[in-house]
């Protein structure tokens, strides 16, 4: 399982994606933290194209246009809208779009930018959610995808190696070749992105990745649902030691008790507490590395970047617009 994850991570499909934080976590603390609106305009305000402000604010028009209507469309029609608003945006900087398409929900994501076959997914409960959520998710793919053409540029304008696997399609390499030069806060985006996902810290992001099967929201739910079920039984062992003791204790001479049958029942008290420990601490353990997993994927300059523009876009969204008003 770990390597295939590797290389799926590392060599085949190069993926990026957003956690669906309704997946897997059964309490609140447990789901990824998101950025803060401030904090998502300020790295936004430093970085350029789709991630610059006016870009934000293009697209947040763009949704508003759409808000009255929004929740009667299909998810298919909501794909289609997607599609519509990106194209316009790859066709300005010289490259074919990304392919939107809905997915799978199997996986725990929102929605998944595949390099590859150039195109992102999202799911239908992703496309469920309000408006705000949902284009949260499908501008952070968008980004992904600019993010790849960005580093197609600087491996064509450095004269670097191109990836293995062709991880950025051939066609999207031949384009890069013509484009313009990258500006140097372009140049810098694409470096960074370039040493992550390509580069020197290739290994470090391939073992996030691998983690993130690992220490991901289905098996933290895994854990929640086995100390459930650990509690569930010490209840229940409990309450026969108690319910015997109050129909058997009078019953029985003093120097007899606890008889055969409640030191049984003590007995199946104990090891159910012993086995509600155990599940307690080894979802603890679990919660506990699912956070850092978290944390160190969000961390990478491409998910740093592409959440922090897919927050913005959702913080404008879900302020009041003028149909709310009214």
């Amino acid at each position: 399982m770990q390597l295939k994850l590797i290389n799926d991570f590392s060599t085949k499909k190069l993926k990026t994606g957003e956690e669906n934080p309704d997946s897997g976590a059964a309490v609140a603390s447990s789901a990824p933290v998101a950025a803060s609106s401030t904090g998502a305009a300020s790295a936004a305000t430093e970085k350029t194209g789709l991630a610059h402000p006016d870009a934000i604010k293009e697209f947040v028009a763009q949704m508003r246009e759409v808000e009255s209507q929004w929740n009667t469309k299909s998810p298919e029609e909501k794909i289609a809208h997607f599609q519509e608003l990106i194209d316009p945006k790859f066709d300005a900087i010289g490259v074919r779009a990304p392919t939107v398409k809905l997915m799978d929900p199997t996986g725990g994501r929102s929605g998944e930018f595949n390099s590859t076959e150039w195109s992102f997914g999202m799911t239908e409960a992703a496309l469920g959610k309000p408006m705000a959520e949902s284009a949260k998710t499908a501008y952070h793919e968008t980004r992904h995808a600019e993010q790849y053409f960005m580093m197609a540029k600087h491996i064509a304008q450095t004269g670097i190696a191109p990836p293995p696997y062709k991880q950025i399609p051939d066609d999207v390499m031949a384009v890069a070749q013509t484009a313009p030069k990258l500006s140097g806060a372009e140049a810098k985006e694409a470096g960074e992105y370039h040493k992550s996902i390509f580069g020197t810290d290739a290994k470090k992001r391939n073992f996030v990745l691998t983690s993130l099967g690992i220490y991901s929201q289905a098996a933290l739910m895994t854990k929640w649902q086995a100390l459930t079920a650990a509690q569930k039984a010490h209840g229940v062992a409990d309450e026969t030691v108690k319910k015997y003791k109050a129909d058997n204790q009078k019953l029985v001479d003093s120097g007899k008790w606890p008889d055969e049958t409640q030191k049984q029942n003590g007995e199946v008290r104990k090891k159910a507490r012993q086995e509600w420990d155990g599940a307690l601490s080894a979802y603890n353990d679990m919660e506990q590395k699912f956070k850092e997993t978290q944390a160190k994927y969000r961390a990478l300059p491409e998910e740093e970047d592409a959440h922090a523009v897919g927050d913005a876009i959702m913080a404008a969204l879900s302020s009041p617009s003028e149909l709310h008003k009214a």
